[in-house]
């Protein structure tokens, strides 16, 4: 969930390249509807996000428990603060 073309698509083409399936959600709500939809193995979590946030699009996975479990759903947080990806954890 990333709201930057150019960071996205970059990201995808890691990714494909490396065999993975890419879906992309430009701001926080679609990517919660997106991961109702597809239920992903791991979700790419930008903080700052427009409609909604990605501590809130996190906090709502987890509220509506839609989280498989932390081995298997792995939330990165595309944040130039590198602490904020181990407060994503503490939520």
């Amino acid at each position: 969930i990333e709201d930057d073309g150019n960071i996205a698509e970059l990201l995808r083409l890691y990714l494909e390249k490396d065999g993975f399936e890419v879906s992309h959600a430009m701001d926080g709500g679609e990517g919660l509807e997106m991961y109702r939809a597809f239920n992903p193995d791991i979700v790419l979590l930008d903080i700052m996000l427009p409609v909604m946030d990605g501590w809130s699009v996190l906090k709502k996975i987890r509220e509506n428990g839609l989280v498989k479990g932390i081995a298997v759903v792995l939330f990165v947080l595309l944040t130039s603060d590198p602490a904020g990806v181990f407060a994503a954890f503490d939520l």
